[in-house]
Formats: structure tokens, sequence, C-alpha cells
């Protein structure tokens, strides 16, 4: 009996599997092309995921690697002003020159609120600097940072410590304007430095979206002052000096050298006069004092950087000194990963230790500055721990 059931149901089976197959067969043959289409439509879909597997992979190696190179980059990086300048045992060049300049040194900085670009660099990177600087300020970095903002600055997006509010110089009678704001702001933090730290030798002007290597510029600043007498009138002239003049007096006027541009031409320049671009000057005290002599002689419908070398020229025979490449230019291309470009920018300033100043003056595709401050934020967190 249980012989019998067992065949029974083994032919059952048997039966509509033959008949199951050879419908299948049937179908197969009517409906063959559908079939081969669906198979290769398949066989393409598993392809193109298997595509954007291989892709997906790399962009998250190259994202880990990437990481790391960063994390590599900074566990060898030189040490900041906190470790090798505080340490007077140090025998390098660089030590050597910043144990040498303890006075004051004021930094000023062009800055306004016009804009969400520049209350981002504000809120982002200069209270950030300011708040760490007031914290490790000392005879080795004895540096001063001032915002200066003409008239009509709103600060309600501005995070402002109430310490840090010193720091900002604002101008209300003096227009926020390409000309003549810029040089009148200019002029006015001059007159204020002089206020403020009557006893500086050397002073720097900057402007909003530069990231300063705050260490490197004392070190080149006391290179420029043991090459040039402290900042001293003085007869001898070096590459770093500026031209003496009839009387052997020399004054420090130093920093990224330029051109008169052609476009000078209507107001009478000689275009071959050497000036100092306007994110870069650095200048001696008596300079500082020349031109605040003189303010009213200058040409305020001129563009500050540009009249303050011609007016250093016609009335000091002062040209504009550089004999270093000291900027470091960055601008975004569209088509790099952002931790590619970090990792970039990080590499270009520890394998050139000339540089001293970051200037970052580059608009995203929406006409925005995001790159620039997510750079700013970046090395700050870094460069500043």
């Amino acid at each position: 009996m249980n012989n019998w059931l067992a065949v029974s149901t083994l032919n059952y089976i048997y039966t509509y599997l033959i008949k199951g197959m050879t419908n299948l067969i049937a179908i197969i043959r009517k409906n063959y092309k559908a079939i081969w289409v669906t198979i290769i439509i398949i066989g393409i879909l598993y392809l193109a995921g298997y595509v954007f597997y291989l892709f997906y992979n790399q962009r998250r190696y190259d994202t880990i690697t990437t990481n790391q190179k960063i994390i590599e980059l900074f566990e060898n990086a030189t040490p900041m002003v906190t470790t090798e300048i505080t340490t007077t045992s140090q025998t390098t060049e660089e030590t050597k020159y910043i144990e040498k300049l303890t006075t004051p040194i004021p930094i000023l900085v062009l800055a306004s609120t016009d804009n969400q670009d520049y209350i981002d660099f504000i809120n982002h990177y200069w209270i950030p600097l300011l708040t760490w600087l007031d914290s490790h300020r000392g005879p080795e970095l004895n540096v001063y940072i001032y915002l200066i903002f003409g008239a009509g600055n709103s600060f309600d997006a501005v995070n402002i410590p109430e310490a840090l509010k010193q720091y900002f110089l604002i101008f209300e009678d003096i227009p926020e304007s390409y000309t003549p704001g810029i040089l009148q702001k200019t002029v006015r933090g001059f007159e204020e430095m002089g206020v403020k730290h009557p006893d500086y030798t050397l002073l720097y002007r900057t402007n909003i979206s530069t990231f300063l290597l705050l260490d490197r510029i004392v070190a080149r600043m006391n290179k420029v002052i043991d090459e040039n007498g402290h900042g001293k009138q003085n007869t001898v002239c070096t590459e770093l000096v500026t031209q003496c003049n009839a009387t052997g007096v020399s004054g420090i006027y130093w920093g990224c050298q330029l051109n008169s541009p052609p476009e000078y031409n209507k107001h009478k320049l000689d275009t071959n006069i050497r000036y100092v671009s306007g994110t870069d000057i650095m200048l001696s005290h008596d300079v500082v004092q020349f031109i605040i002599d003189n303010k009213g002689k200058l040409n305020y419908d001129i563009v500050d950087d540009l009249e303050i070398g011609h007016f250093l020229h016609d009335n000091k025979n002062i040209i504009g000194t550089n004999p270093v490449e000291h900027i470091l230019w960055k601008c975004k291309p569209e088509d790099i990963h952002m931790n590619n470009y970090l990792a970039e920018v990080l590499n270009d300033i520890q394998t050139n230790n000339n540089f001293m100043i970051v200037r970052l003056r580059c608009p995203d595709s929406s006409n925005t500055r995001k790159p620039d401050t997510d750079v700013m934020k970046f090395l700050l967190s870094n460069y500043y721990s």
C-alpha cells in the first residue's frame, strides 16, 4: 500500500512537471524576443550597479586617504608659537629672529559688514583668532589685531564678546567705500595705533579675507628689523630696506611688490613706480608718522595701496621692496573635492616656510565666499589649536 502511494505521487509530480516544462517552452518560443530584451536590460542594470559600486568605493577611499593625509601633515607640522617661539634654547634662525622684537606689533585689518561673507569671516575666523591671541599674547608674540570699519556697518549678526570690542575700531565719520573710504580708514587707523601703542616699531596692514600665520609674520618682521637697524634712521641700505633718500634716512615699506597699472595714466602717474599690495603692507613707525603728518597731501581719489606707494616715492624717495615670495594665493577650483583642496592648502603652508599669510579671494559658482570661509575655519581649528 505504501509503495503504491509513493509511486502514484511520483507519477503525479512527474506528469505535472513535464506538463509545466512543456508549457514554459511553448511560452518561451512564443515570446523569446521579449524575454531576451528583459535579460539584456537586467544585465545592463547589473553592470551599471557594479560600476557605481566601484566609483563609490573609490571616492570613499580617496576621502579616507585625504583625511589621513591631513592628519599626517598636522602630525609632522612645525609647532606653533606657543611651543617653538617661547623656547629660548632653540638655535634656529627663525627662533633667533623671534626673540628680538618685543615692542607691540599692531595689525590693522580693513573690514566691513556689508555682505554675509564678511560677517562669516568675522564670526568664524577673526573673533576666534582675537580670542586665541588674547590668551597667548606675550613678549615673543606681542601682537594686537584691530578690525577697522567705516560708517553704516551693522553688527546685529556679529557676535562680539565684550572683551573683544576694544579691537573693533569704527570710524563713523568715514564713508565705507573703495575710494576715498579705504585710504581714510587706513590713515585714521595709523593715528589710532600711535595712541594705543606709541612704542611700536613695525605696523602691518591687511584685509578681512587674509589668513594670518602670526608666528611667521613675527619672524619676518624680526628679520627685516635685524637687517635694517631696528627700524631707525640709518645710512645703510640692504636688500630688505627701502631706498635711502639724500639725507640718509631709511624707512621700511615692505610687502608684495606690484607695478602701477596703465589705467592710472589718467592721474599722470609714473606707471613704472612700484608699490606694495594692500593685502600685505609692512611699515616702520617713522614712515607711518610721515604719512600721518602729510595726510592732507594724499590723493584720496586713488585706491589706497597705489596712492601710498606713489606718495612715498614722490615725497620720501621710498620704494616698496620684497625679495621673497611670502603670500600663498589660493582659489578653490570647482572640480576639486573640498577635502583635497584643504589638504593642498595645508601642504603648501607646510612645505614653504616663507609663506606668512594666505590670501583668500575666490567666490564659488553661487558667487559666495563659502570656500574661503571653510579654509579659514579649517586652518584656524588646526593651526591655532
